[in-house]
């Protein structure tokens, strides 16, 4: 993904997963309401990819592409 240095918000799977359950469970407190499942803390993916190489143990990178590259590869 081309994204450079913009920032994003992450959630985690298990959190969508433990809100979902909850809405499922107790189904008559959530009756036509929407919830925004996300954080407060935006990085860019260079940033995500350090923290997640430093949850894992691994070295991972993060390199944008460049966007003529991006569509090429999505074509």
């Amino acid at each position: 993904m081309p994204a450079g240095d913009a920032r994003f918000t992450v959630i985690d799977v298990t959190d969508i997963g433990a809100a979902a359950s909850k809405v499922l469970m107790e189904s008559q407190n959530h009756s036509s309401k929407s919830y925004e499942l996300t954080n407060n803390e935006t990085l860019p993916f260079t940033e995500m990819a350090a923290k997640i190489s430093n949850g894992i143990g691994k070295t991972i990178t993060f390199v944008s592409p460049n966007l003529l590259q991006f569509y090429f590869t999505k074509l």
